[in-house]
């Protein structure tokens, strides 16, 4: 099995020891929230990016793997960056960029799912 994003020792511990990198199970799921919500926001700019509740299963996800919050907004902010819909989005949209506001909801949703969490 391939992780393109991992480096290469992480990868080859979890390959020899048969389990997948978490990581990437949440980045995955990251990218899909994320073409949903510029694929929303194209079609409804009003609207926003609609993703507040898939967000917030994201916040919890993490949670759960133990990964703090200025690792999910890494997260998704280098797969925002990789899409080349969303980079448009932000230039198209007036108000300003998607980004600022999806890094304002992540924080926000972090903090709801585990309020304890914010150290």
């Amino acid at each position: 099995m391939m992780y393109p994003d991992a480096d290469t020792s992480s990868r080859e511990a979890h390959e020899t020891a048969g389990t997948p990198l978490p990581l990437e199970g949440l980045r995955s799921a990251i990218r899909l929230v994320l073409h949903a919500g510029v694929a929303h926001a194209s079609a409804n700019v009003a609207d926003g990016l609609g993703i507040d509740t898939e967000v917030r299963s994201l916040a919890a996800g993490a949670h759960v793997l133990g990964i703090r919050a200025e690792q999910l907004l890494i997260l998704m902010k280098e797969t925002w960056l990789s899409l080349p819909e969303a980079r448009a989005l932000d230039a198209a949209v007036p108000g300003g960029p998607q980004l600022s506001r999806l890094i304002t909801l992540v924080l926000d949703e972090f903090y709801r799912v585990h309020p304890e969490r914010a150290d």
